[in-house]
């Protein structure tokens, strides 16, 4: 588990495996200052050989648009070391930013049980 703290909001990160795919199930807030956090985590699960990284924002808080670069570079990252990132579960502070940019990386609706469980090819791609 994961937080960043000092007076910026929190962010907490617990991996679990599903169906042989490594689960970032998060918690708390995604802005600037824990963005960074979440990408470091899904770099370090495909590094350790994470052929497809799930991250579930169904316990996210608060996600703004700096939530959405940390999805980007963390899609980013997952790709440059040859594995797949998607992202599940949208709490309506996930789903809100993408509708109001255009962004088009809008994580699937799939629900946090489901998200753990189900087989990992069912998954929308970010």
């Amino acid at each position: 588990m994961a937080r960043t703290d000092g007076g910026t909001p929190w962010l907490n990160l617990e991996v679990t495996t599903a169906d042989g795919s490594r689960v970032v199930v998060c918690g708390g807030e995604v802005d600037a200052a824990s963005g960074g956090v979440l990408v470091g985590e899904v770099a370090r699960q495909c590094e350790r050989g994470a052929r497809l990284v799930v991250v579930d924002l169904s316990e996210i808080t608060f996600f703004g648009a700096a939530g959405i670069n940390a999805l980007i570079a963390a899609h980013r990252a997952a790709n440059a070391a040859g594995s797949r990132m998607v992202a599940a579960g949208s709490p309506r502070c996930v789903r809100r930013p993408f509708d109001l940019t255009g962004a088009r990386l809008a994580p699937s609706t799939v629900g946090p049980r489901r998200a753990r469980l189900e087989f990992a090819g069912r998954y929308r791609p970010v």
